[in-house]
């Protein structure tokens, strides 16, 4: 690809690796949806793990590495992160299992790919389990909510039912 003017932007590589970093932001930015939403959270719309619904990003490379981090690939809202303070928090990405830090959305809204930076928190694996459990979000919790939703409305359903019925007989007299 040329560099060329198309739209006011240079398109093409980056000369330098401050340029890259401009590059890899508006890039980043680009793919998400900032449109006003009730809980506020920014909805990352780039590639997504099928399991979890978490964004993961490329990063844009100057010279062959990845700028900032040298990594292929990260999640989304820990490259918003990086990209709004500047680094990761000390001590995350450590090994699963490990005592690392984590970015905890506050939103609750980490399934649906929320990068809003004021919606991440730094904690721990406990503290965000603690917050999961309390919202409401484990697996258990969530399939009993809608298991309870499905038989609200099978019950009214039911009485609509039953209420066509008497009426049908009504007019069966009246006929």
């Amino acid at each position: 690809m040329t560099d060329e003017e198309q739209g006011g932007e240079t398109v093409g590589r980056p000369e330098t690796y401050e340029e890259a970093l401009v590059k890899d932001a508006k890039r980043f930015w680009s793919k998400v949806n900032k449109k006003k939403r009730k809980d506020g959270c920014w909805i990352w719309e780039g590639t997504r793990n099928k399991k979890t619904g978490r964004g993961h990003y490329a990063p844009v490379r100057f010279q062959g590495e990845y700028v900032r981090e040298n990594r292929p690939t990260v999640q989304a809202h820990v490259w918003a992160w990086i990209l709004t303070h500047g680094n990761r928090p000390l001590g995350h990405g450590l090994q699963r299992g490990s005592a690392g830090i984590i970015l905890r959305h506050i939103c609750g809204n980490g399934h649906l790919a929320c990068v809003n930076p004021d919606h991440l928190r730094i904690g721990t694996q406990k503290e965000n389990a603690r917050e999961v459990k309390e919202m409401g979000r484990q697996p258990a919790q969530q399939l009993r909510k809608a298991l309870a939703e499905l038989e609200e409305r099978n019950s009214q359903l039911d009485a609509i039912r039953k209420e066509r019925d008497r009426m049908s007989l009504e007019l069966e007299k009246l006929i």
